[in-house]
């Protein structure tokens, strides 16, 4: 991810292929996307949060994001669905979950939890001390630390 928002346009699609490895296809059933919009949304969603000044990003926009990709997914709104597309349509969220469920190895998964509560902490430390500095501003140090990792 650090080298797709260090501009290797093509570290989009290997982050999209190892969501996918990761998750399984169900995140992409999820988002009603496929391989190369996963990639794109990817990068819509994360690249203004790593390259932003933290006072601009936000954790919030991100999940709101997922939320409305994943409305978009669902189609016509709820409202406007008979019970029984209601009741369809719990019955495939709930087979995804499953899905992504049997992909990580647990109905919760407290690694993934514990990030998400480290992210906010994150998030809001970077507003209090640095809401000017993007998380990437030191590109010099994460193009010398990702030489180091290959």
């Amino acid at each position: 991810m650090l080298q797709a928002a260090l501009g290797d346009q093509a570290a989009w699609d290997e982050v999209a292929a190892r969501l996918v490895q990761v998750y399984g296809p169900a995140i992409r059933e999820g988002l009603g996307l496929d391989d190369t919009e996963l990639a794109g949304f990817i990068r819509g969603v994360m690249e203004p949060m790593l390259t932003r000044p933290f006072g601009e990003a936000s954790l919030a926009t991100f999940l709101a994001a997922m939320q409305g990709q994943v409305a978009k997914a669902q189609g016509q709104a709820i409202h406007a669905r008979s019970w029984r597309a209601r009741f369809r349509r719990l019955r495939e969220q709930r087979r995804l979950h499953r899905d992504v469920a049997a992909a990580i190895g647990s109905e919760f998964d407290r690694g993934t939890f514990l990030l998400g509560k480290q992210l906010a902490y994150f998030e809001r430390y970077g507003k209090m001390f640095l809401s000017d500095v993007s998380l990437l501003s030191d590109r010099k140090f994460f193009e010398e630390l990702l030489a180091e990792a290959t």
